[in-house]
């Protein structure tokens, strides 16, 4: 069965317009740009990170969670504490 229309949800950012169009062209079911559009310089973005930064990024995360694990012991026994001079 083909589709008899599409739409794109509302858009927050004040470019209803703009906004709506990009998620059809990410969809390849926007077709009305001129080919002028696609003439030109692009930037190419990769935000993939190296394995050794992604080593790096795992074991900081897990000093962080040790960190706060201790951090919530702390302050829980800093309430009890507190809770029995009272």
């Amino acid at each position: 069965m083909q589709p008899l229309a599409v739409h794109a949800t509302y858009s927050l950012d004040n470019h209803d317009g703009l906004a709506k169009a990009q998620r059809f062209r990410e969809a390849s079911l926007w077709r009305v740009d001129p080919p002028e559009y696609f003439a030109g310089k692009f930037l190419v973005v990769n935000a993939s990170i190296s394995p050794a930064l992604q080593v790096i990024t795992i074991k900081i995360c897990a000093v962080q969670a040790q960190m706060l694990r201790a951090n919530n012991l702390l302050h829980s026994a800093i309430v009890v504490a507190a809770w029995l001079i009272v």
